[in-house]
């Protein structure tokens, strides 16, 4: 009888663990309830208010650690510390867009792959991160600020979301606009991956191609 209750109440949230709790308590000390006397029966309403109360509180208390300490996670996720001797340097990386592209409804970015070469020992961590391209003006200047490794250098590639338009159509666009080397998304049908002319070239493991920026 006990299990069947408690499961019953657990779908009334934490009022209905702690009513479930206080149940099972009183009824391992076989308590009689049409017993109990008005004074008794108030001791029983104070207990029950409490001990509500107190699961509650314990329960805003594990959900505020838990997520402090997702929080910390994710910002230590997305600031990696330099190494030894290191600094952290900034690249503020711009593309100037120009027709058919100033006028498609698309969205560029790019994407922090790692700070320095796969093939360099000292490399750091994989990272993967995406930071989108924000308006500089009304003409199709488009910036986006990555932080880096100052002693290592930035692998990073360029990509632009585009839902509405075919690939072939973003890919002729794209290389209209003087970008090299567009490559249709693995993963993201509606992703186009391209590079700077700008940039230095580098190579991963697994044989794509990225930018490179050279340590500052």
């Amino acid at each position: 009888m006990g299990p069947r209750i408690i499961r019953s109440l657990i779908v009334l949230g934490v009022p209905g663990v702690a009513l479930g709790i206080f149940y099972l308590l009183l009824e391992g000390f076989h308590f009689e309830f049409a017993a109990l006397s008005k004074e008794q029966s108030f001791v029983v309403v104070i207990l029950f208010i409490s001990s509500v109360v107190g699961v509650i509180l314990f329960a805003l208390h594990r959900y505020a650690s838990d997520t402090k300490r997702e929080k910390s996670e994710n910002i230590l996720s997305d600031t990696v510390s330099p190494g030894p001797g290191h600094s952290r340097a900034t690249a503020n990386i711009s593309i100037q867009l120009m027709h058919p592209l100033l006028s498609m409804s698309v969205r560029f970015g790019v994407l922090h792959v790692r700070d320095g070469k796969d093939q360099v020992a000292d490399r750091g961590p994989l990272l993967n991160k995406e930071i989108y391209f924000e308006d500089v003006d009304d003409r199709g200047t488009l910036l986006a600020t990555v932080h880096y490794d100052s002693v290592l250098g930035l692998q990073f590639k360029c990509f632009v979301d585009h839902r509405g338009y075919t690939f072939e159509v973003v890919k002729q666009a794209l290389e209209r606009n003087g970008f090299t080397e567009v490559t249709r998304g693995e993963g993201k049908a509606l992703r186009a991956w391209f590079l700077l002319p700008g940039y230095s070239l580098c190579s991963t493991v697994d044989g794509h191609t990225n930018n490179f920026l050279y340590p500052a």
